[in-house]
């Protein structure tokens, strides 16, 4: 398949822009997918008229990248959206004050509606709607999926992890894109948590609605010779009862991997342990504490080449009584120096007559 440019994809068809403080993009109104995220407080490089970090991409450009919410059935006699679905929307902005609602109706008795909302930061909530008026039930099953394209350039450093991560349960899994060729299909349950995938800077990821119990799976595929990774869920089945309703709740992190926004939203969403989007490493009771301190000192200071001197200054106070004891214990061995040549000189022909008056010294 050919590669083709971003904006022109971006261009062919109607969309919802996505503007907050810190992001901008779109929704595409055919398969409502999120698919075009640009980060405009962090650029590529160093240089400050390098490009905007884009993090997010449509299918058919260079390193596809989106998520994607919806529903799944068994039901052949009634259509769900799909990636062709052309959506109908409220309105032409989603802002952090004005939330965005499409609906779609399949014909044959229900009504899709599909409400986003976002923040100032990066996340958004998705929340799934199906209003019946069909003459019969149907089992609908919530899904969530987020899928990238083509190969993605890591750092290849051993103590980063980069590639598909998640806490499921409060097990943290990590998997690379290499480890992801050779087994394409991890599969588990969970019950909270998240799953997505992380780059050095970055994050993308899916948050389940934390009190439902879900199925996750970790893919790899190589279709038309591209090759493919993704990671999703699927809800339970809800049945939707003529004259009824039913509801499933996301939500969508896209965007840079600060610790303290992380936090922040593993504390106010209860989303299980989501600063392990972070690669602490193997020490991580050690880096994580000193990190914090780190990021306290600097908030104080304003100067990172401060910050490490300070930092320096207190963890060497606090081995400052093991290193000090260590001075006292060398210096009375540098006393004991010449006694102890001394009792070798005397009795280097009665190895144990020596050791018994060098344990005596001690």
């Amino acid at each position: 398949p050919v590669v083709r440019d971003r904006a022109t994809i971006l261009s062919e068809n109607p969309r919802v822009a996505i503007e907050t403080p810190r992001t901008k993009g779109s929704i595409a109104l055919v398969g409502g997918r999120i698919d075009d995220i640009v980060l405009t407080g962090y650029r590529e490089t160093v240089d400050p008229t390098s490009p905007l970090v884009t993090l997010l991409h449509p299918l058919g450009a260079a390193d596809a990248y989106y998520a994607e919410f919806g529903w799944s059935t068994v039901d052949k006699n009634q259509p769900v959206p799909g990636q062709d679905t052309r959506w109908t929307a409220d309105t032409d902005k989603l802002t952090p004050t004005q939330p965005l609602t499409l609906t779609w109706d399949n014909g044959k008795g229900l009504t899709f509606i599909r409400q986003y909302a976002v923040d100032k930061d990066y996340m958004i909530t998705v929340t799934q709607r199906v209003d019946s008026k069909a003459d019969a039930p149907v089992t609908l099953y919530p899904y969530a999926l987020a899928s990238r394209s083509g190969t993605p350039i890591t750092q290849d450093f051993f103590i980063l992890h980069e590639g598909a991560v998640g806490v499921l349960g409060d097990i943290l899994q990590e998997h690379q894109y290499g480890d992801m060729r050779e087994k394409p299909e991890i599969s588990g349950t969970t019950k909270g948590g998240w799953l997505g995938f992380t780059d050095k800077y970055w994050l993308v990821a899916l948050v389940p609605d934390q009190a439902d119990s879900v199925k996750t799976s970790f893919r790899y595929s190589k279709p038309n010779g591209i090759e493919k990774f993704q990671v999703d869920y699927l809800g339970d089945a809800k049945t939707l009862a003529p004259g009824g309703s039913v509801e499933a709740n996301h939500r969508l992190f896209a965007g840079a991997k600060e610790v303290s926004l992380l936090q922040r939203y593993e504390t106010d969403l209860k989303i299980n342990r989501f600063d392990y989007a972070v690669d602490w490493g193997w020490f991580f009771f050690f880096t994580k504490p000193i990190f914090q301190l780190m990021e306290i000192i600097y908030h104080q200071v304003g100067n990172f080449g401060i910050c490490i001197l300070v930092l320096t200054v207190l963890i060497k106070a606090v081995f400052f009584p093991l290193a000090n004891r260590s001075y006292v214990t060398m210096s009375k061995m540098k006393k004991l120096t010449p006694v102890m040549q001394e009792l070798r000189e005397k009795y280097k022909g009665d190895n144990a007559r020596m050791q018994q008056e060098l344990m005596g010294l001690y």
